[in-house]
């Protein structure tokens, strides 16, 4: 039995409480500090954090992997032309893609903007 949406939605929420909390972390302290190791830009915390950031040519949209290719389970955030964000995850039973609206559209969408927007 694959996971209930409860449970791909909370999934989406960490991962959206991880930027949030790093952004705000980076505006308060100068620097973001994590597991020892200290990131002075937003960027360059993104960078460590994230698996790849590609082009997606199956969805037709900019890909943003959060986790390694070769896992049972996978995360990722697909950034298209039209703007629409989308959460995806998968496993070997789960398929599920979630819109993203409101603050972490917002959220999601500045980081594109400001530190993504060269791919």
């Amino acid at each position: 039995m694959g996971m209930s949406e409860k449970e791909i939605r909370k999934k989406l929420e960490s991962r959206i409480d991880d930027f949030r909390a790093a952004k705000e972390e980076l505006n308060e302290n100068d620097k973001i500090s994590i597991l020892g190791h200290d990131y002075y830009t937003f960027s360059d915390w993104l960078y460590d954090y994230i698996y790849v950031f590609s082009k997606d040519e199956h969805h037709k949209a900019k890909k943003l992997e959060l986790s390694n290719l070769w896992v049972e389970e996978r995360d990722y955030f697909l950034f298209f032309d039209d703007g629409t964000i989308e959460y995806h995850y998968t496993n070997y039973q789960d398929d599920v893609k979630i819109k993203l609206g409101g603050d972490d559209y917002e959220l999601m969408s500045n980081i594109r903007k400001d530190c993504l927007g060269c791919w």
